[in-house]
């Protein structure tokens, strides 16, 4: 449910680990989809050890581990995934009165993916991952805050709360 575009893996994370979601995250929240005529089923539900997404009726369980885990880094939290390679893909999560934003890294796939992340984190390049090829960039504190100060809440895939 909540991932597209193309995510940035970084070789660390900012701020420090926390244990548990905040309690006004807590909830279940709905995807907002604009411009699209079709009502959206997608729902996620924020507990204090994870979250359950469902996405056409399937539920997705993901609970903090070794793994997956929620940082605080200055005023913001971001969810952290690790890889068994030990890059770490990370996303923005911010709440707003009773919307909830979610950005991953970049837009895009293949060179524009590599593209759009250049204009932020200098070092970026394309790696093997198994089959795949990821971007993975050097974490800059610099290079991360600029990203995430530029991007907008309409950058964001949104999600509104609809009951604790």
């Amino acid at each position: 449910m909540l991932s597209s575009c193309t995510q940035v893996y970084f070789d660390k994370y900012p701020g420090a680990r926390i244990a548990e979601f905040p309690d006004d995250y807590l909830g279940t929240y709905r995807l907002i989809i604009t411009g699209n005529a079709e009502i959206d089923t997608s729902l996620l539900v924020i507990t204090k050890a994870g979250f359950v997404g469902t996405e056409e009726g399937a539920p997705k369980e993901s609970f903090f581990t070794d793994s997956n885990f929620l940082v605080q880094y200055k005023q913001d939290y971001f969810l952290v995934s690790k890889d068994e390679i030990g890059y770490m893909c990370i996303r923005l999560v911010k709440k707003d009165k009773d919307v909830l934003f979610y950005l991953p890294t970049v837009e895009g796939e293949g060179d524009e993916a590599l593209k759009a992340a250049r204009e932020f984190f200098k070092g970026v390049k394309k790696v093997k991952k198994g089959e795949e090829e990821v971007l993975l960039a050097k974490f800059s504190e610099k290079e991360f805050e600029a990203f995430f100060n530029a991007k907008k809440e309409s950058d964001s895939f949104k999600l509104e709360f609809i009951k604790k």
